[in-house]
């Protein structure tokens, strides 16, 4: 027989993971905005602070906090990770 009130909370379940999914995407696009920000539009008292924040978003990636992320945001680590050396390479 058909569950009505179970087919709302398949579709609730449904939204959440997609929203959860989302969050985690935005923190790996966050975390990228930092490892490549550009410099151009700051002065040198904020560029310091800019490249300690550069310096630690660069070292998150590939580690298993990163891994865990990506898994949330069901993507796959080792193609963003690779994505990030080929930029790491290219910006240098």
């Amino acid at each position: 027989m058909y569950d009505q009130g179970n087919n709302n909370a398949v579709l609730e379940n449904r939204e959440s993971l997609q929203a959860m999914r989302a969050l985690w995407c935005d923190v790996i696009q966050l975390a990228w905005d930092d490892a490549f920000f550009t410099s151009k539009a700051v002065g040198y008292e904020t560029l310091g602070k800019l490249e300690g924040i550069q310096r630690t978003a660069r070292s998150w990636f590939g580690t298993s906090d990163f891994r865990e992320v990506c898994a949330m945001a069901g993507v796959d680590d080792a193609a963003v990770y690779d994505a990030f050396k080929r930029k790491v390479r290219g910006w240098i």
